[in-house]
């Protein structure tokens, strides 16, 4: 594998008067990293919803697409192929509600590596005897998987998890939290409640 990039720092003094004294200083990474060559057997490794693939960066989001949430029978949506050429190239695509078909149709969805990352800290001199420091760190770009599913109807706080019924019925489940950023799928609370109503044993899908 190769890494590459760069580390910078700036520093300065903003404020300085007799009895205080204001610094800062940022500091800031650029790495960028590609996996150049694996083993003969394979060009590439999969670690769950990651890969480790021959010219792409370490730790590529490899996993299903969402194509969002069918308003008519609450179903989950996802983009599928029909194949995948080489280098990246998505040939055929559709959506489908066959999560079987999605599992097999994994798109490359970015690294977690973020694009630039670093620090800023603050430093305080007041009245001479007194000292204050401020530390703070951030990451900007490179992608996170949410995977906050399963808390299923007893709690009812889960996030677009989707179930199965004994009976065979598939229903959606969304959170109760009227704060919440799932709010967007309040239009699907009734699928949920056909689907959900008089039964108290689920099996995940």
């Amino acid at each position: 594998m190769r890494n590459a990039g760069f580390e910078f720092t700036i520093k300065g003094v903003i404020l300085d008067k007799p009895n205080f004294v204001w610094d800062a200083s940022v500091m800031g990474s650029l790495n960028r990293n590609k996996v150049l060559k694996l083993t003969q057997e394979s060009n590439q490794i999969l670690q769950g919803a990651r890969i480790i693939k021959e010219g792409m960066p370490i730790y590529t989001f490899f996993m299903s697409k969402n194509a969002g949430v069918d308003k008519e029978t609450g179903k989950q949506l996802y983009y599928a192929y029909e194949k995948m050429e080489e280098d990246g190239t998505i040939v055929g695509e559709y959506i489908t509600d066959d999560y079987s078909k999605a599992a097999t149709s994994k798109y490359y969805l970015g690294s977690r590596e973020p694009k630039l990352s670093g620090s800023l800290s603050m430093n305080f001199k007041i009245l001479k005897n007194f000292d204050l420091s401020v530390l703070g760190t951030y990451s900007l770009g490179g992608k996170i998987m949410g995977a906050k599913t399963g808390y299923v109807v007893q709690s009812g706080n889960c996030a677009a998890s989707f179930y199965e019924r004994d009976d065979g019925n598939e229903f959606i489940c969304v959170t109760a939290d009227a704060h919440s950023g799932w709010r967007a799928i309040y239009d699907h609370v009734a699928a949920y409640n056909i689907y959900a109503a008089g039964n108290t044993s689920y099996t995940k899908q």
